[in-house]
Parts: structure tokens; sequence; C-alpha cells
């Protein structure tokens, strides 16, 4: 972060106690999480979140998790 000069606040795992929990493999890592709390869903790698599919993914997430 400081050697980039990045100013945005980012967390993280030196020890790996996060991604033995939740068991990443791989960055990026998405996480799909109910109103509820709970991962529904986990993608590694990159995904474009702003494709038809995964927009009209998302939407059939909320419309089916009131």
């Amino acid at each position: 972060m400081e050697k980039h000069n990045l100013t945005y606040p980012a967390a993280s795992d030196i020890n790996q106690v996060a991604s033995r929990k939740y068991g990443v493999s791989g960055i990026p890592v998405n996480y799909i999480i109910n109103r509820k709390g709970n991962i529904i869903g986990k993608t590694v790698g990159y995904r474009d979140w702003s494709s038809n599919d995964a927009k009209g993914f998302i939407s059939y997430l909320l419309k089916d998790n009131k």
C-alpha cells in the first residue's frame, strides 16, 4: 500500500486465518452473501459483475431471498 501510494482501506491476512476459515485458494475471490449474512456462493478469479448475466443472477438472488 505504501509502495504504490494507495489510500483506500485494505485488509491483510498475513497469518492466513481468514483464508483458512473461508477456503480462499486464490485471488481475487468473491463471496455472495444473502440477506441473512450467510455465504451462498463463491467464485475464485476475475468476474465481470457488470455483464448482463451477472446482473440477472444478482437480480434473481435479490428477488428469491426476500
